[in-house]
């Protein structure tokens, strides 16, 4: 694998490329630099810290499209949950999905 290099002298590049420059390329012709990718999965952050007897800090990751979602179900409840307190909403998402999941079973079972 050849090593790479950053490239000093950027005068004759174009302005906001990032270019680097291997040992394949010594002759002084500069390639963009490819993004890395990991092939690796993410790796789970999820917490669940006990505060107390019946009160736990959960934390995890979302991605952006599930903080839209939060945010948005934190809008349509301000009704209901004028705080806007996730733990309220996210009981009553999960509250709805057990029993849409448990009627989904049932009609499956039949």
């Amino acid at each position: 694998m050849p090593t790479t290099v950053a490239v000093v002298a950027l005068a004759d590049l174009p302005e906001g490329s990032a270019h680097t420059l291997s040992s394949s390329t010594i002759e002084g012709q500069a390639r963009p630099a490819l993004p890395r990718v990991s092939s690796a999965p993410p790796v789970s952050r999820s917490v669940i810290e006990p505060l107390s007897a019946q009160r736990y800090r959960i934390q995890f990751t979302a991605d952006a499209t599930l903080k839209q979602q939060l945010e948005l179900a934190r809008s349509l409840l301000r009704h209901a949950h004028p705080s806007g307190d996730f733990a309220a909403i996210v009981s009553r998402a999960l509250k709805l999905l057990m029993t849409v999941c448990k009627r989904t079973d049932g009609l499956q079972t039949n």
